[in-house]
């Protein structure tokens, strides 16, 4: 997915049709990963494959490599790439399912955007941005998405929409009647 954001967003991001169109796949690899009683510690467009399928691409949740087991204290602390960190992580050290989908918050923004949501130049400086701040959200992009991610990014954990959730929000309820004339543009850009 990071490599289809910077070839296809050219630093502005995606359409929203096509983020609504891979978003679900990506909430259904969450679902299923926090339904097994997992944290998979690490979502950012790098770990979203973008499989090949006749009418365009379905993305595949990858790297399980830092997966946990859900309300397991191990003491290993938080793990993941700090750019994708919840507040919880950085404030309390607790890294859960809703600490996943903070991080597909950020990876949507990304998407949208083009570019990471937080434009730090050091760690310190980062992990304060995360405790104190929410991403901005842009008020280009429609409300519907706008709301989406406003249910990624709620502070308080307890209360962040849970992939199950998100499944069933308007934003990805609504029309995708333009995503097959955007596919067929970017493979000819492609090509």
């Amino acid at each position: 997915m990071f490599d289809f954001i910077k070839k296809i967003g050219s630093g502005t991001g995606l359409p929203e049709v096509l983020i609504r169109d891979f978003t679900p796949s990506i909430l259904i690899g969450l679902k299923q990963v926090h339904d097994h009683g997992f944290v998979h510690c690490n979502i950012k467009p790098h770990n979203v494959l973008l499989v090949p399928i006749v009418d365009g691409y379905i993305p595949k949740v990858v790297d399980f490599g830092l997966v946990k087991r859900h309300n397991v204290r191990d003491g290993s602390g938080v793990r993941g790439t700090h750019l994708f960190f919840s507040p919880e992580m950085v404030v309390f050290g607790i890294q859960e399912a809703p600490s996943d989908i903070w991080a597909l918050g950020y990876t949507m923004l990304m998407m949208l955007t083009g570019k990471p949501p937080w434009s730090c130049t050091s760690k310190s400086e980062l992990v304060s941005q995360i405790a104190m701040e929410t991403p901005t959200i842009p008020r280009h992009i429609s409300k519907a998405s706008q709301n989406f991610l406003s249910c990624c990014f709620v502070r308080h954990s307890v209360k962040r929409l849970t992939a199950t959730k998100l499944l069933s929000h308007f934003f990805l309820l609504e029309s995708n009647e333009c995503k097959e004339v955007f596919i067929q543009e970017s493979v000819e850009v492609s090509n």
